[in-house]
């Protein structure tokens, strides 16, 4: 059996002299690959780092065709391993990432190929969803490929989102996205005036916002049932004595209580303010449960 690295060596042909400084590594890692632990994990942090340079590679073709390969690469380490778990896990990142370019997988041999039509296969049969960004004045990359489209299908797993503002005072964006479940949308809106990506569970999914911000809901709640509690006090306390009365006999009071109208009015205000506030915090919340089924079954995790 040809061994990997020289099998690599075929596959990739001689490094070349003018390589760019955030592809070296990462063309080496692959050269130098072997069916070894260590080298898997070399290669795998020669991939996070070019990932990590997703906004200069994005353009260059060579460097995306070395990144396909370098996927491949670890998928058949991982294959050379034994271990079908990681091997399987590589091949879907393999996919994912090419967002419908054409891989080579057959160039790493039968047995590599095998696996990505399986895993091809795997994908296909789980379904897939999509990712929508908002925003003015924007373009988006996902797993380092331009992306106009919003409705592009995508497989489940995670992906690499970079949004990058056309206004020079504000900094690209990294999300690292993950799609759980077929059929839904992850939506992630920006305000045009700020970095800060609006939370899709603030939304439903018609993007309709809450009626009332869900702590104004809580505070208009309380306010009404301290309302209406004191005026039930008050209520209690009419027609007692406020002084003391000779021999407990009420004629004798010097001072009763009356509290009418106030106990009434507050009771009613307070009453009306609990109802108000649970029906339209219901309302909210109903909203917003639909909303998270559609959207907030993601992981969000924001870079700056």
């Amino acid at each position: 059996m040809m061994p990997l690295n020289l099998a690599l060596l075929l596959v990739l042909g001689s490094p070349p002299h003018d390589e760019e400084p955030g592809t070296a590594p990462l063309e080496q890692a692959v050269i130098s690959a072997s069916p070894t632990a260590e080298s898997a994990h070399q290669l795998a942090e020669a991939l996070t780092a070019a990932e990590a340079e997703a906004l200069e590679l994005v353009q260059d073709a060579d460097a995306l065709a070395l990144l396909d390969r370098a996927r491949l690469a670890l998928a058949s380490i991982y294959l050379a391993l034994g271990d079908s778990t990681k091997a399987a896990a590589a091949m879907d990142e393999v996919i994912r990432s090419a967002m419908g370019r054409d891989v080579g997988a057959g160039s790493f041999g039968p047995t590599v190929l095998e696996l990505y039509e399986r895993r091809l296969q795997a994908l296909q049969d789980t379904g897939t969803s999509t990712i929508a960004i908002v925003c003015h004045g924007c373009e988006v990359i996902i797993n380092e490929a331009h992306v106009t489209d919003p409705a592009t299908p995508l497989y489940l797993g995670s992906y690499r989102v970079w949004v990058v503002f056309t206004d020079p005072r504000r900094a690209p964006t990294h999300l690292e996205i993950e799609l759980s479940e077929p059929g839904i949308v992850a939506r992630r809106s920006f305000l045009a005036v700020s970095q800060s990506p609006r939370d899709a569970p603030e939304v439903n999914s018609e993007g309709t916002a809450r009626l009332l911000p869900r702590w104004a809901e809580l505070t208009m709640a309380s306010a009404g049932a301290v309302a209406m509690i004191s005026g039930v006090v008050l209520a209690s306390l009419n027609g007692k004595c406020r002084g003391d009365a000779r021999g407990g006999d009420s004629e004798t009071c010097p001072q009763l209580y009356h509290n009418r109208p106030q106990d009434i009015v507050l009771i009613g205000l307070g009453t009306t303010a609990v109802v108000a506030a649970g029906v339209v915090l219901t309302i909210d919340e109903v909203r917003v449960g639909r909303a998270r089924g559609h959207q907030a079954m993601l992981t969000w995790t924001t870079r700056f």
